[in-house]
């Protein structure tokens, strides 16, 4: 809320940034209905700092992470600000660039699209079907990566990659990054999952080489 407030009152970037440390406490929290809202929010400002696109994106997750949640937007107001940024993105894009931004947006993993809406992993342009894969990508399985989508990991992803690699336990992990043990567990399923691997021992094997 104080995010919202701060935006509203014409600093959208330093509103961005408490919306971002209020998402990233949602999402420790596996609080999905603020994690939508928390989508809404920074997309809004991301339009407000002129990434209509960016902005778009995020709209379209949040509405996915509200489908996943069976809930609706929170009442007139919400709808009404919301309505204005939407429209200004449309305006600034064209339908067609908006709708596809939005869909975009709206296919996201959630792990993902926290990490986008967190600057944690850059948005695509909206012309790249495949965009390049930065530091911390999966390999191809010709590379000797497993079969993992090529999605990068995140930078919480690869930190706890790291610390899979040093052989502490999810618990442990969570301990130490003072997070809840099953945010752990399923930020070690995205990696799983990122790197095409089965087991812990080949994320350790993995990071030990990439190091």
């Amino acid at each position: 809320m104080r995010g919202l407030a701060v935006a509203l009152g014409g600093d959208p970037a330093a509103g961005l940034s408490d919306l971002r440390a209020g998402l990233r406490m949602k999402n420790d929290l596996d609080d999905r209905l603020g994690v939508a809202l928390a989508f809404d929010m920074a997309g809004c400002c991301l339009v407000m700092l002129g990434d209509a696109a960016g902005g778009a994106r995020l709209l379209g997750a949040a509405d996915r992470a509200r489908d996943y949640t069976g809930t609706s937007l929170f009442g007139p107001q919400h709808r009404l600000l919301r309505g204005v940024y939407e429209a200004q993105a449309a305006e600034t894009l064209g339908d067609g660039l908006y709708r596809r931004a939005y869909e975009s947006g709206a296919a996201l993993d959630a792990g993902v699209a926290v990490a986008e809406a967190l600057g944690d992993r850059p948005a695509p342009a909206l012309g790249d079907a495949a965009p390049g894969a930065p530091p911390g990508t999966a390999r191809s399985p010709e590379q000797g990566g497993g079969a993992g989508s090529g999605q990068p990991l995140t930078r919480r992803e690869t930190e706890i990659a790291a610390l899979v690699a040093e052989g502490r336990t999810n618990r442990e992990i969570a301990e130490r990054l003072v997070i809840a043990k099953r945010t752990v567990d399923s930020h070690v399923e995205h990696i799983l999952a990122k790197l095409g691997f089965s087991s812990r021992t080949q994320i350790a094997a993995w990071y030990t080489q990439r190091s």
